[in-house]
């Protein structure tokens, strides 16, 4: 049987790097195009006229992110979670380029239903319109 011999590494290859997006990318472009502060106002809007106004206010700017991922990629809860964990325009987009903190499924799925059917349907016509 013959064995093959690894070189070992003398150092750990990084998992955090810098790298530079291309200006021209539709979700670059969509992150520049949207009004934030607008779509967050809304957000915050539809989340005061909900009875469980309660606990810790969501992270706005980063869950409409991926709001607007799901709706130009036409992707579901898993694979905006998995795109946004991966893929350096959607973390962009997310404003997380430089945060280890991600969206996992679940709590986008909760977002999605504090904002309720009228609330996603306001902020998915936002999105649309602006993109």
């Amino acid at each position: 049987m013959a064995m093959y011999l690894r070189q070992q590494h003398l150092f750990d290859q990084p998992t955090k790097v810098k790298i530079k997006l291309n200006k021209d990318h539709e979700l670059v472009r969509l992150t520049g195009a949207l009004d934030w502060d607008e779509l967050i106002e809304i957000a915050v809007l539809i989340r005061e006229k909900q009875k469980t106004n309660t606990g810790t206010p969501p992270h706005y700017r980063e869950l409409l992110g991926a709001l607007a991922l799901m709706a130009m990629k036409k992707v579901n809860f898993r694979e905006a979670e998995d795109l946004i964990a991966h893929y350096a325009p959607a973390k962009y987009l997310c404003h997380l380029m430089d945060s280890d903190w991600t969206i996992d499924h679940v709590t986008l799925f909760d977002f999605t239903q504090l904002m309720g059917e009228v609330g996603m349907e306001k902020i998915n016509s936002h999105i649309l319109k602006q993109a």
